[in-house]
């Protein structure tokens, strides 16, 4: 029989009943009984019937961690369980279970499915968790004895042997990469940082080639020395092309390297431009090239260089060239030179042959196209395309138009012009938007983007291109048959939609002429690696914008929780501003910047430890002692299993348990008892007339 505690208040009450009930009332002993029936039901008592157990019970653990998979051990633990398993069953019960970070009860069938895929090992508090189980007179475990998680035996709470196993294997030699530093992007021709952080066993004083690749081409090496623990490398990448480009860390393999599936690992840097470079050249004055320059120069994620011709070499100059104030057009630095350092060319209104430049000058304008990937936008005047004299020039193959005859007519007059290819990136809209003035006589080559044609003007009964563009070896080019977008922003009666029209139109062609996305004023820098609980996570905030530079930005980090936390700790640097911040628990963090309506974010993973189930592979078989010396069991290597050993260690005990027990409080027995004493003392009260 076995009882509960009772509280205080309780046995305070029960007492003062007692009492008042031995002074008032005139049917003691009956109200006594009472009393007492109660009590006892409030020790809630239970009856327990034991039994005598039979063969002792183990807990038969296999790891199904990743480090299994090395030199076959999961093979290997299952083959043993194989020899073996029917001899162990012989004398003792037993239950099956994997492990890895989490545990699972399996049935011994299932033994043969398992697989090695668990990210990591807590052996520690596997055993913990179901050695708390009474049920288990002892635990049976193979391992690797890789513990990812801790290794201090003395976090071990078993009063409880552990039989540990493990496979026996010759000292493992490897290099393993197990992780990348680096910035989640970089800008374009500015030298980013990797860090590579590996790890070596059984190689010390050796010398190993390391390489960063991209495909199968080696971009850069370096030499190192092993000396046997976790080094760092670190390489310098310059990327010349925009986007997100995907590299490949290598160390070479050495001979009677046990592993070299870990001695690679693939990162990605996203590449920006600081500033897209722009060369803007204008034949004479005009609108166009006045607010378009205007437009380019407020961009603060444009570099622009510009020259408008004033005054063509066969102008006549009443005064010595010395004396004047205009400087020479510098055209043979610009084309043979200095075109290669910009992503776009634009000529406006330019007829090179005024400059007496030579082919070659233009051929110069081709490779920039087609080797370098450089945009190239050719705007209409009346000295631009065919009237320009760029019939059988190297620009003639570059433009996605046939240009017009150097004898036909600027088309003048106020049109729409009607897109008809409105999936298109450069595609704008083109209703209820102030009409354009004036049109160049182009007409589409095969294959080509047209974006925009004229409502009215038919060529060879097609309407005349306004807008197309093309890809062009690694570039792209575009052509416009006006020089009148200018009016959009002088539309008043539009109220400023025409203006919106405008910005995004030339945004759109100076992106996609650059092959880049919109370049953020703001953005949240931070190392791709693996992030540990209690690690310093560093952020910088990088502002592209210099009118920000001078304003401070609000940080936040969203924790895994959804717990928003504003960031105080924030420093000015060069180029933006810098923090830092220490998690405190495994999970998704978000950290998010904001400034003058701009915002950016990024996602990182923090980890409780930085996982080593791929690179240290080397068998923990002092792990494994130690937990079978602590706990009073054994440890074998899985050739040396000596089942009498386990007997002696694990003896056969008469344990009582418990196998069934009966709530007496909870039997409605009781309960029919109390109500008929009361009953009872209810009658004798009527019947002595005491109510």
């Amino acid at each position: 029989m076995s009882f509960s505690s009772v509280d205080f208040t309780s046995i305070l009450i029960f007492s003062a009943v007692l009492i008042l009930t031995l002074i008032y009332s005139k049917f003691r002993l009956l109200r006594i009984s009472v009393l007492v029936i109660i009590l006892f039901i409030l020790f809630q008592p239970t009856f327990v019937l034991l039994e005598k157990k039979g063969k002792p019970n183990l807990a038969i653990l296999i790891d199904n961690s990743k480090s299994m998979i090395f030199n076959q051990r999961l093979e290997k633990a299952k083959k043993f369980y194989r020899e073996n398993l029917q001899l162990i069953q012989k004398y003792f019960e037993a239950d099956f279970y994997q492990f890895s970070d989490k545990y699972t009860l399996i049935r011994k069938s299932d033994l043969a499915q398992v697989k090695a895929d668990g990210n990591s090992t807590d052996i520690l508090n596997t055993l913990n968790e179901i050695g708390a189980n009474d049920k288990y007179d002892a635990i049976f475990i193979f391992s690797d004895g890789i513990d990812s998680f801790s290794q201090d035996i003395r976090k071990l709470k078993l009063k409880k042997p552990v039989i540990t196993v493990c496979p026996k294997e010759e000292p493992i030699k490897d290099i393993s990469i197990v992780e990348i530093k680096t910035s989640d992007f970089a800008f374009k021709n500015v030298p980013s940082e990797v860090t590579i952080v590996f790890y070596s066993i059984g190689f010390e004083g050796k010398e190993v080639n390391i390489y960063i690749k991209k495909g199968k081409e080696i971009v850069l090496s370096k030499k190192k020395i092993l000396d046997g623990s976790y080094q760092e490398i670190s390489f310098e990448i310059t990327s010349a092309k925009v986007g997100t480009e995907t590299y490949t860390a290598e160390i070479e393999p050495l001979l009677g390297e046990t592993v070299t599936t870990n001695n690679r690992k693939n990162f990605a840097i996203e590449t920006i431009r600081e500033k897209i470079r722009i060369l803007y050249i204008c034949g004479q004055p005009s609108p166009e090239y006045y607010f378009l320059r205007y437009f380019l120069k407020s961009n603060p994620s444009i570099e622009l260089v510009s020259f408008v011709i004033l005054r063509n070499p066969e102008d006549i100059a009443v005064v010595p060239e010395e004396k004047l104030s205009l400087i020479p057009f510098p055209a043979r630095e610009i084309f043979l030179k200095d075109l290669f350092d910009y992503d776009i060319l634009i000529l406006e209104n330019f007829n090179y042959s005024r400059f007496y430049l030579t082919q070659d000058y233009l051929a110069n304008v081709e490779r920039f196209v087609r080797e370098k990937g450089g945009g190239f936008l050719m705007i209409a005047g009346d000295n631009a395309f065919g009237k320009g004299a760029y019939f059988g020039t190297a620009i003639e193959k570059i433009l996605p138009v046939i240009m017009d005859n150097p004898d036909e007519p600027f088309e003048e007059g106020l049109f729409t012009p009607v897109v008809v290819n409105k999936n298109h990136p450069l595609s704008f809209p083109d209703k209820d938007i102030y009409p354009l003035d004036g049109c160049q006589h182009l007409r589409p080559k095969p294959n080509t983007n047209v974006i925009a044609v004229h409502p009215t003007l038919k060529l060879e009964q097609k309407n005349a291109v306004v807008l197309a563009c093309m890809e062009y070896g690694k570039g792209r080019t575009v052509a416009l048959g006006t020089n009148t977008t200018w009016k959009w922003l002088l539309s008043p009666a539009y109220e400023g939609k025409s203006d919106l029209i405008y910005k995004n139109f030339w945004e759109n062609i100076i992106y996609w002429l650059s092959s880049a996305e919109r370049t953020k004023s703001l953005r949240i820098s931070m190392l791709q690696k693996i992030y540990a609980v209690g690690d310093e996570i560093k952020i910088k905030i990088i502002l592209l914008d210099d009118k920000l530079r001078n304003q401070k930005p609000v940080l936040r980090v969203v924790d895994p929780y959804s717990r928003i936390k504003k960031i105080e700790n924030l420093t000015k640097t060069t180029d933006g501003w810098f923090a830092t911040y220490i998690p405190e628990i495994e999970g998704k963090y978000t950290f998010r910047a904001n400034i003058s309506n701009l915002e950016d974010q990024k996602i990182i993973s923090v980890e409780n430890k930085i996982l080593n189930e791929e690179f240290d592979l080397k068998i923990n078989e002092n792990l494994l002692r130690q937990i079978a010396v602590s706990t009073g069991g054994l440890f074998f290597f899985s050739d040396e299993f000596s089942i009498d050993e386990i007997i002696k260690t694990v003896k056969k005990k008469e344990i009582p348990v418990v196998s069934k027990q009966i709530q007496i409080y909870l039997s409605p027995g009781i309960y029919f008892l109390i109500l008929f004493m009361l009953i009872l003392e209810w009658t004798l009260r009527r019947i002595k007339g005491l109510i």
